[in-house]
């Protein structure tokens, strides 16, 4: 028999290394994970392909306002419904629930969870009892502007057409709530949401006595879906960069985008004259050294030593 020498903490830094992480929401310009802003989804997207999603629904909402977003270039509930019951599969969002609009599914923010607590809209500043897992991000949450509660409701009539993406048997669905945050009054403003997809022969009379989780075949549990309130002292790009270095220890290595390569700032463009010549100067001066043919080869101290003279004169 073989014995693991890696120690656990290795062990989960390896697993997390190891998932595939989308952003949707916000184009961070990273290399560690794919992300893409809401007004430019690709048509190919397939979130099944991934371990975790992170939806920054600050920015969803406005865009969504502005006209930015393509209905048809969202994720599917399909997509999501997959990726949610995937084995360790994570769902992060960050922001308030909004309102349905026009009865659109794709117009609500909370298009992509078959039921969903009933929101309360208010505002406070106290808060407790966050979950330690958690504790970094509400360093960043000074208050609150809506709560959960136990309540739920449906966006799909009767789940049936839910529970068939998710397991062709499936007829019932169980949700579990665990409170990540709570107001002053105990209720929760950051929460997770756990699935349970089961099937139940509603053929056979069941006994009154029996709970209502009598007769539930339990087929498939899902991941985990997280709802976090939006930050109020950091912006929500800056939320999900701390939330990938945090949670998954990606270290957001921010790439230069295209642009810059391009762009000048107003302060580059007054001095790009002065270093041209400056440059220039450089080059004419390193030409007319005299330098030995045996030390050609290793020329750059002589070279730094020089240059430095020269921006000492030419300023």
């Amino acid at each position: 028999m073989q014995v693991s020498t890696v120690a656990p903490t290795q062990t989960r830094t390896l697993q997390l290394a190891q998932k595939r992480i989308l952003v949707l929401g916000s184009a961070l310009h990273t290399q560690s994970v794919d992300a893409f802003a809401w007004n430019d989804l690709p048509g190919y997207l397939n979130v099944g392909d991934y371990d975790v999603i992170i939806l920054n629904l600050v920015s969803f909402v406005e865009q969504q306002s502005s006209f930015g977003i393509r209905a048809e270039r969202l994720p599917t509930w399909q997509q999501i419904a997959r990726l949610l019951f995937s084995p360790n599969s994570e769902v992060i969002c960050i922001g308030l629930p909004g309102a349905d609009v026009n009865n659109s599914l794709y117009q609500s923010t909370t298009w992509w969870l078959p039921v969903t607590p009933e929101f309360v809209f208010n505002s406070g500043e106290v808060i407790r009892n966050v979950k330690p897992e958690f504790a970094y991000y509400f360093e960043y949450v000074r208050r609150w502007f809506f709560y959960a509660t136990p309540s739920f409701k449906s966006h799909f009539m009767g789940l049936a057409g839910y529970l068939r993406v998710v397991h062709p048997w499936a007829n019932n669905l169980q949700v579990g709530m665990g409170a990540i945050a709570h107001t002053r009054f105990n209720q929760a403003i950051a929460f997770k949401l756990i699935f349970r997809a089961g099937y139940v022969d509603r053929s056979r009379a069941l006994p009154a006595s029996r709970g209502k989780d009598a007769g539930v075949e339990p087929l498939l549990t899902s991941g985990v879906a997280v709802w976090l309130p939006p930050p109020t002292e950091i912006s929500a790009d800056e939320a999900i960069s701390l939330i990938l270095r945090e949670r998954y220890k990606r270290a957001v290595e921010v790439a230069t985008p295209e642009w810059a390569a391009v762009y000048q700032l107003p302060q580059q463009q007054a001095i790009a004259p002065r270093s041209t010549s400056i440059n220039k100067k450089l080059s004419d001066s390193s030409k007319k050294l005299p330098w030995p043919k045996s030390s050609l080869k290793r020329p750059p101290a002589s070279i730094a030593y020089c240059m430095n003279r020269i921006r000492k004169r030419s300023r």
